[in-house]
């Protein structure tokens, strides 16, 4: 599984800038409302797991690395849900109108 995550994580990480620079900053610069708070508390999570995942290849202190890789863990699967958040108010915004 470690494995398949250090091939994967680079693409994720890619795909991450290529969203942020595509689609954010174009909602943001167009002042839309639909999904901005679910977006903005993801960009915030997005931040922290991709992080807290370069610290945990660094960290060297035990205790640390346990913390450092806890943070990776929870925060990355919070943020995983909410992606899936900030579609579904998007989408059901979006049929409302």
């Amino acid at each position: 599984m470690l494995k398949l995550h250090v091939l994967i994580a680079p693409i994720f990480v890619f795909w991450t800038g290529w969203i942020s620079i595509t689609h954010t900053v174009n909602k943001l610069k167009r002042k839309a409302k639909r999904g901005k708070k679910t977006g903005l508390i993801n960009l915030g999570l997005l931040f922290v797991a991709i992080m807290s995942g370069y610290v945990v290849q660094i960290i060297t202190n035990e205790l640390g690395l346990s913390i450092t890789a806890n943070i990776h863990l929870y925060v990355s699967s919070i943020c995983f849900l909410f992606v899936l958040i900030h579609q579904a108010v998007s989408k059901k915004k979006t049929k409302a109108k």
